[in-house]
C-alpha cells in the first residue's frame, strides 16, 4: 500500500505544478514587538531588501543597533555552495540550502578571536506577509536563540541589489522567506506535446516509468495537461485542468477529488494540489520551467505524505509538430 500511495502522489505532482521553494524577494521591515532578541542587544530598526533568483539570494541589510548603524550586503547560493561575506572586516563563510519550504543558512566566522557558529532558518507565512528568521547561535560564551519577525512592505517588492558576495554574518540572524509575487510581463506558453526523458530525469525513491507523454494546451489563463504513462506503477492516463489566476480548480485523480491552484512566479508556473488518497492526505507541489529556446520543460516536484516527503525532477523534450 505504501508504494502505491507514494507512486500515486508523485504522479499527481508531476501532472500539475507547484513550487516548494518560496521567493523572498521584497522589502522587509523588522517588527521589534514580535521579535525575540534572546540575551543579545535588541535592534531599534532594521530593513532587509531581498532579491532572489533560481540559484542566488542577496540580502541588503540596514539596521540601527546599540553599537551604531549596521549595513550589510549578503549573498547566498541556494544549492549549498559555500559563499563568503564580510561582517565588520571579518570573513563569514556560509552555506544555504532548502529544507522543504524553509531556507537554512549555516554560517561561521571569527569575531574578536572567538569562533562563532549559527544556523538561521527562514520561513514565510502562508499569506506571504511575514518573514521569520529563527537563529541558533553557538559561541564560547554558550548557546543562544533569537527570532526576528519582519513584515513585508507593500510599497516595494521588486528591485533588490544584484548579487555581491556576502553570507550570513551577524550574531543576530538575517533572513527569512517571502512569497513570490505573480511575475510581471509575458508568461511562458507550455502548449505542445512533451516526451519525458527518462534517462536524464531523477525519480527519487520511485521506479521510473517506461515512457510518458504530456499533451499540454494553454490559452489565456486556462491550462490543460493530458498525460499517458506506461510502466512504473502501471499504465496511467488522465487530464488535469487549471486556471493560472490562483483560483481553486477541481480535478479527479484515480476517482479521488483533487483541488489545485496555479500561479505564475518569476521563472515559471507553480501548482499546488491537495487530495485524500486511500485515506491519506497528500499535498503535491510542482514548479514548471521552460528553457529559453522553448524545447525543454523541467518539472520539479515535492510531495508531502504521511510517510514523509519525496522529491523528483522530470525533464521533458518538445516533440516536433
Amino acid at each position: 500500500m505504501s508504494h502505491r500511495l507514494l507512486a500515486a502522489a508523485m504522479l499527481c505532482a508531476l501532472s500539475a505544478a507547484a513550487q516548494t521553494k518560496p521567493d523572498f524577494t521584497g522589502t522587509w521591515k523588522l517588527n521589534a514587538a514580535k521579535s525575540d532578541f534572546g540575551n543579545m542587544p535588541g535592534v531599534d530598526n532594521r530593513t532587509d531588501l531581498i532579491a532572489q533568483s533560481a540559484d542566488t539570494l542577496t540580502d541588503k541589510v540596514s539596521a540601527e543597533t546599540e553599537g551604531g548603524p549596521l549595513d550589510l550586503n549578503l549573498t547566498y547560493k541556494l544549492d549549498g555552495t559555500p559563499t563568503t561575506n564580510q561582517f565588520q572586516g571579518n570573513d563569514v563563510k556560509s552555506k544555504a540550502k532548502w529544507d522543504g519550504s524553509t531556507l537554512v543558512v549555516d554560517s561561521q566566522f571569527s569575531f574578536n578571536e572567538s569562533d562563532i557558529q549559527f544556523e538561521s532558518r527562514w520561513t514565510l507565512s502562508p499569506d506571504g506577509k511575514t518573514l521569520t528568521m529563527a537563529t541558533h547561535i553557538n559561541s564560547p560564551m554558550g548557546e543562544s536563540d533569537q527570532k526576528y519577525v519582519l513584515d513585508k512592505q507593500d510599497s516595494t517588492a521588486a528591485a533588490a541589489p544584484a548579487a555581491t558576495p556576502a553570507p550570513t554574518a551577524t550574531p543576530a540572524p538575517t533572513t527569512a522567506p517571502a512569497p513570490a509575487a505573480a511575475a510581471a510581463g509575458p508568461h511562458p506558453n507550455f502548449t505542445g506535446k512533451w516526451k519525458l526523458d527518462v534517462a536524464k530525469s531523477d525519480f527519487g525513491p520511485l521506479p521510473p516509468p517506461d515512457s510518458r507523454v504530456d499533451t499540454i494546451s494553454q490559452d489565456g489563463i486556462t491550462l490543460k495537461d493530458a498525460y499517458v504513462q506506461t510502466g512504473g506503477d502501471g499504465d496511467q492516463k488522465g487530464e488535469f485542468n487549471y486556471t493560472t489566476d490562483g483560483k481553486p480548480c477541481q480535478n479527479k485523480f484515480r476517482d479521488n477529488d483533487m483541488t489545485g491552484t496555479a500561479v505564475w512566479d518569476s521563472t515559471g508556473l507553480l501548482i499546488d494540489n491537495k487530495l485524500n488518497f486511500d485515506g491519506n492526505d497528500v499535498e503535491a507541489k510542482t514548479h514548471w520551467e521552460l528553457s529559453p529556446d522553448g524545447k525543454l520543460l523541467t518539472i520539479t516536484a515535492n510531495v508531502n505524505t504521511p510517510m514523509g516527503e519525496l522529491q523528483q525532477k522530470l525533464l521533458f523534450t518538445k516533440e516536433s509538430d
